[in-house]
């Protein structure tokens, strides 16, 4: 399985009273996946002390060199935390709307294109006594949301302090969020300032806005972009205590990174409201867990065998097994079903395929987020425990090299057990797949 911790994590587990579940998470590490991102960094630069380089160390005993970047998709990057740190400048400067980050650019280029009159949806002669004089002008004037963005950050000149005009807009908008007609006139329907009132018309109509204005983002900064717009258009109503805009764009990050993960952990209670919504709205089956719940989890998980013979063992078991998918033709058949577990940190389901008068069974994963070039690890691990329970293959071939996965021409594994064929290969995933092959011999 593959999981991500929020930063905020790693600090707390640094903490004593966290040992048990810190030595939980070394000891599961060898089977599980364990990662972090760019957004990981991003956040420790806006520390000016040398803690962040402890910090990174401490990350380094559980993620090792486990890093997931962004260039023109998900890719993986086998760098330590700190040396991904010292790969790059980290100095984003005083200005954020000048900052260089593609990121940042293609977002004012979306709020550039976005023209505002807040007179047409806001009685703007009743602000309350606690707006902030400087931006009253903006909503006096009509102009695009670029222009109400420059006014309210333009103020402080270090990012990662609070910034007192982001904080006191947020409240305000999350005051006055109940007001529905205001995100019907933004183009936000089925939400009425206080919940969803029709999730499918909801999820359409939030993804058109951002699609819209930014038709020329990748997936990443579409992806951030809605997450932080969540909170901008206080639909999902943060603390603005809390809100510092760096931050709010690195949760997108976060919650993108963690979306390529089967487990996100984060004690983040505004991350979390933000990120089952949006996970809601790609469709996403990333579990997002506490602290808590997950050490949890891992006290459970230490119980159970994840071995390959277990794996196999659920094969005698298949009646037993509940169905999540199952399709019957004139020429096929097929039937997916959910596994107790996971094992050998890869596996969760079992399928059986019929077809041309042969059957085949297999296991793979029920998870629909995972590119085939960031498999490097966990095929690595899966490829030397069959090695070890079964043996070098009938090529000879062992333990996984990592040159075997250049120019994505993987040959995979193969095994033979009496009358039973093994192949482990690579099809939108990791698959293992058995079937009864032909006796030795016997012309093919």
């Amino acid at each position: 399985m593959r999981i991500y911790l929020d930063s905020n994590l790693f600090r707390d587990l640094k903490k004593p009273e966290n040992s048990t579940l810190y030595n939980l998470i070394l000891a599961d590490k060898d089977l599980n996946y364990y990662c972090f991102s760019e957004a990981h960094i991003q956040d420790l630069t806006q520390d000016d002390t040398d803690r962040k380089f402890s910090d990174m160390d401490f990350m380094e005993t559980i993620v090792g060199n486990n890093c997931w970047g962004y260039n023109k998709g998900m890719e993986v990057r086998f760098r330590t935390p700190r040396k991904y740190f010292d790969d790059y400048d980290w100095n984003v400067g005083t200005n954020l709307l000048a900052f260089g980050d593609v990121m940042i650019d293609l977002v004012k280029e979306h709020y550039r294109r976005i023209p505002l009159n807040w007179k047409q949806f806001m009685d703007v002669e009743q602000l309350p006594s606690d707006f902030p004089d400087d931006l009253r002008p903006v909503l006096l004037e009509s102009g695009t949301m670029l222009d109400f963005m420059e006014a309210m950050l333009d103020l402080t000149a270090n990012l990662s302090a609070e910034q007192p005009r982001f904080k006191r807009l947020l409240q305000y908008l999350h005051r006055s969020s109940g007001e529905h007609f205001l995100y019907e006139r933004v183009g936000i329907k089925g939400y009425n300032g206080k919940e969803i009132t029709d999730f499918k018309a909801f999820a359409e109509s939030f993804k058109d806005l951002v699609y819209q204005r930014s038709h020329e983002k990748d997936l990443y900064n579409l992806f951030i972009e809605m997450q932080f717009s969540l909170d901008f258009y206080a639909i999902v109503k943060g603390k603005p205590k809390k809100q510092k805009f760096m931050s709010l764009l690195n949760d997108g990050k976060h919650a993108y990174y963690g979306g390529h993960a089967h487990i996100l952990v984060t004690s983040d209670v505004d991350m979390i409201a933000k990120t089952k919504l949006i996970y809601r709205v790609w469709q996403i089956n990333t579990e997002i867990m506490t602290l808590s719940e997950f050490e949890q989890y891992l006290m459970k998980s230490v119980l159970q065998d994840n071995s390959a013979a277990a794996l196999f063992a659920q094969f005698d078991r298949a009646a037993e097994l509940p169905i999540t998918y199952e399709e019957y033709t004139l020429s096929q058949i097929f039937v997916q079903k959910k596994l107790p577990d996971w094992y050998l940190g890869v596996f969760n389901s079992f399928s059986c395929a019929s077809a041309g008068g042969s059957t085949y069974y297999y296991f793979g994963q029920y998870f629909r987020n995972i590119p085939l070039n960031t498999l490097t690890v966990e095929l690595e691990r899966v490829v030397n425990l069959l090695i070890e329970y079964f043996g070098n293959d009938e090529l000879g071939r062992g333990q996984l090299d990592r040159k075997e996965l250049e120019n994505n021409d993987w040959k995979g594994r193969e095994w033979r057990k009496g009358h039973m064929g093994i192949l482990l290969y690579l099809d939108k995933g990791i698959i293992l797949s058995f079937f009864k092959a032909a006796p030795e011999g016997a012309n093919q």
